[in-house]
Protein backbone atom coordinates (compact mmCIF):
# COMPACT_ATOMS: atom_id res chain seq x y z
CA UNK A 1 0.00 0.00 0.00
CA UNK A 2 1.17 3.67 -0.63
CA UNK A 3 1.84 5.86 2.36
CA UNK A 4 2.11 9.60 1.52
CA UNK A 5 4.92 11.63 2.16
CA UNK A 6 5.34 12.52 5.84
CA UNK A 7 6.31 15.96 5.78
CA UNK A 8 8.01 18.49 7.41
CA UNK A 9 10.62 16.76 9.23
CA UNK A 10 11.34 18.27 11.75
CA UNK A 11 10.25 21.18 13.72
CA UNK A 12 8.17 23.03 11.01
CA UNK A 13 5.39 24.15 13.19
CA UNK A 14 7.84 25.30 16.40
CA UNK A 15 9.39 27.67 14.82
CA UNK A 16 10.28 30.98 16.89
CA UNK A 17 7.38 32.96 16.93
CA UNK A 18 5.94 30.82 14.14
CA UNK A 19 8.20 32.43 11.41
CA UNK A 20 8.04 30.28 8.51
CA UNK A 21 11.08 28.96 7.69
CA UNK A 22 12.44 30.44 10.46
CA UNK A 23 14.27 28.84 13.56
CA UNK A 24 13.42 26.65 16.66
CA UNK A 25 15.59 27.11 19.54
CA UNK A 26 13.19 24.80 21.42
CA UNK A 27 14.98 22.50 23.65
CA UNK A 28 15.89 18.73 22.51
CA UNK A 29 12.67 17.10 25.00
CA UNK A 30 10.31 19.36 23.19
CA UNK A 31 12.07 18.53 19.40
CA UNK A 32 11.44 14.83 20.32
CA UNK A 33 8.26 14.63 22.20
CA UNK A 34 6.26 17.51 20.55
CA UNK A 35 7.39 17.83 17.26
CA UNK A 36 8.88 14.53 16.31
CA UNK A 37 5.87 12.29 18.00
CA UNK A 38 4.30 11.61 14.78
CA UNK A 39 7.61 10.17 12.69
CA UNK A 40 7.72 7.10 14.94
CA UNK A 41 4.53 5.47 13.90
CA UNK A 42 4.63 7.13 10.32
CA UNK A 43 7.73 4.69 9.98
CA UNK A 44 6.05 1.99 11.64
CA UNK A 45 3.21 1.91 9.56
CA UNK A 46 5.57 2.29 6.31
CA UNK A 47 6.12 5.63 4.90
CA UNK A 48 8.20 5.68 2.24
CA UNK A 49 9.18 9.18 1.74
CA UNK A 50 10.10 11.88 4.63
CA UNK A 51 10.31 15.57 3.39
CA UNK A 52 12.61 17.58 5.54
CA UNK A 53 11.74 21.23 6.72
CA UNK A 54 12.83 24.28 5.36
CA UNK A 55 12.87 25.57 9.03
CA UNK A 56 15.94 25.16 11.19
CA UNK A 57 16.49 23.88 14.74
CA UNK A 58 18.97 25.86 16.70
CA UNK A 59 20.10 27.49 14.18
CA UNK A 60 20.78 24.75 11.45
CA UNK A 61 18.62 24.03 8.81
CA UNK A 62 17.18 20.93 8.60
CA UNK A 63 18.24 20.48 4.89
CA UNK A 64 22.28 20.56 6.11
CA UNK A 65 21.26 18.77 9.47
CA UNK A 66 23.21 15.67 9.99
CA UNK A 67 22.72 14.82 13.49
CA UNK A 68 19.16 14.94 12.95
CA UNK A 69 18.77 13.59 9.54
CA UNK A 70 20.57 10.60 9.40
CA UNK A 71 21.70 10.43 12.77
CA UNK A 72 17.92 10.06 14.15
CA UNK A 73 15.42 9.37 11.08
CA UNK A 74 18.08 7.05 9.43
CA UNK A 75 19.85 5.22 11.90
CA UNK A 76 17.74 5.44 15.47
CA UNK A 77 14.46 5.40 14.08
CA UNK A 78 15.01 2.92 11.23
CA UNK A 79 13.29 5.15 8.50
CA UNK A 80 14.10 2.94 5.35
CA UNK A 81 12.86 5.05 2.74
CA UNK A 82 14.39 8.03 1.15
CA UNK A 83 14.68 11.90 2.39
CA UNK A 84 14.08 14.52 0.14
CA UNK A 85 14.71 18.06 0.40
CA UNK A 86 11.52 20.69 -0.07
CA UNK A 87 11.62 22.78 -2.85
CA UNK A 88 15.10 24.01 -3.47
CA UNK A 89 15.61 24.43 0.83
CA UNK A 90 19.26 23.20 0.17
CA UNK A 91 19.97 26.73 -1.09
CA UNK A 92 19.45 27.54 2.35
CA UNK A 93 22.18 25.47 3.88
CA UNK A 94 25.09 27.71 5.20
CA UNK A 95 27.68 27.59 2.27
CA UNK A 96 25.22 26.16 -0.67
CA UNK A 97 23.69 27.82 -3.58
CA UNK A 98 20.88 26.25 -5.90
CA UNK A 99 23.38 25.37 -7.86
CA UNK A 100 25.70 23.74 -5.66
CA UNK A 101 25.07 21.81 -2.15
CA UNK A 102 26.71 18.84 -0.82
CA UNK A 103 26.49 19.54 2.64
CA UNK A 104 22.52 18.15 2.15
CA UNK A 105 23.60 14.92 0.52
CA UNK A 106 25.98 14.24 3.47
CA UNK A 107 24.02 15.38 6.06
CA UNK A 108 21.11 12.71 4.36
CA UNK A 109 19.38 13.86 1.73
CA UNK A 110 18.25 11.30 -0.80
CA UNK A 111 16.77 13.13 -3.20
CA UNK A 112 16.95 17.14 -3.79
CA UNK A 113 13.53 18.33 -4.84
CA UNK A 114 15.47 21.32 -7.50
CA UNK A 115 12.53 21.48 -9.93
CA UNK A 116 14.28 25.24 -11.39
CA UNK A 117 17.63 24.27 -10.74
CA UNK A 118 17.91 20.51 -11.49
CA UNK A 119 20.70 20.82 -13.82
CA UNK A 120 23.13 23.06 -11.88
CA UNK A 121 22.62 21.01 -8.91
CA UNK A 122 23.08 17.60 -10.88
CA UNK A 123 26.53 19.26 -12.24
CA UNK A 124 27.97 19.86 -9.26
CA UNK A 125 27.28 16.64 -7.58
CA UNK A 126 28.42 14.59 -10.22
CA UNK A 127 31.83 17.37 -10.49
CA UNK A 128 32.03 16.78 -6.48
CA UNK A 129 31.72 12.94 -6.37
CA UNK A 130 34.50 12.95 -9.30
CA UNK A 131 36.40 14.96 -7.75
CA UNK A 132 36.41 12.63 -4.17
CA UNK A 133 34.40 14.92 -2.27
CA UNK A 134 31.70 13.26 -1.88
CA UNK A 135 31.85 9.66 -1.36
CA UNK A 136 30.45 7.06 -3.61
CA UNK A 137 28.75 4.82 -0.36
CA UNK A 138 27.21 8.05 0.42
CA UNK A 139 25.67 8.35 -3.59
CA UNK A 140 25.21 4.56 -3.29
CA UNK A 141 23.24 4.85 0.05
CA UNK A 142 21.15 7.89 -1.87
CA UNK A 143 20.12 5.53 -4.92
CA UNK A 144 19.91 2.36 -3.25
CA UNK A 145 16.91 4.16 -0.63
CA UNK A 146 15.27 5.81 -3.82
CA UNK A 147 15.40 2.51 -6.00
CA UNK A 148 14.09 0.78 -3.16
CA UNK A 149 11.02 2.81 -2.31
CA UNK A 150 10.10 2.49 -6.05
CA UNK A 151 10.58 -1.16 -5.91
CA UNK A 152 7.90 -1.86 -2.93
CA UNK A 153 5.44 0.17 -4.84
CA UNK A 154 5.80 -1.65 -7.87
CA UNK A 155 7.15 0.92 -10.58
CA UNK A 156 9.49 -1.74 -11.84
CA UNK A 157 6.79 -3.83 -12.46
CA UNK A 158 3.64 -4.13 -15.11
CA UNK A 159 3.39 -2.97 -19.01
CA UNK A 160 5.57 0.31 -18.76
CA UNK A 161 8.72 -1.37 -17.63
CA UNK A 162 11.80 -0.87 -19.09
CA UNK A 163 10.11 2.04 -21.57
CA UNK A 164 12.08 5.17 -21.60
CA UNK A 165 9.07 7.09 -21.96
CA UNK A 166 6.33 7.74 -24.72
CA UNK A 167 6.58 6.42 -28.32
Amino acid sequence: KAIPPTKHFLPDGGTDRGVDQGDASIAEEGLRDIHGAPYGPAIEEGVSTVMASFSSWQGVKMTGNRSLLTGVLKERMDFGGFVVSDWNAHGQVEGCTNDACPQALLAGIDMYMAPDTWKPIYESLLAQAKAGEIPMERIDEAVASILRVKLRLGLFDGPLRGQAGPP
